[in-house]
């Protein structure tokens, strides 16, 4: 089945028009978790600086038919 992984920044959102085929949406999760944790090592505040900025920052994981299965907080994953 394909997903996709839309990003929500803020008041950004960045749709995934071509998206990604995993055997199941639990694939398809792992694979949401990687990317945020992707994303948040490549915006990591520099010292001194707030983590916040990934708190309005996450990945929607959605089926072929459109429907939002997952949500993945960037917050989340850079805190763990």
């Amino acid at each position: 089945m394909r997903y996709y992984f839309h990003i929500k920044a803020m008041d950004t959102y960045i749709a995934d028009d071509e998206g990604m085929e995993f055997a199941d949406a639990g694939a398809a999760l792992e694979e949401a978790v990687r990317a945020a944790h992707e994303i948040a090592r490549e915006t990591i505040p520099e010292a001194g600086a707030e983590a916040s900025v990934f708190d309005f920052r996450w990945i929607e994981v959605a089926d072929e038919r459109g429907e939002s299965l997952f949500t993945v907080p960037i917050r989340n994953v850079y805190m763990h």
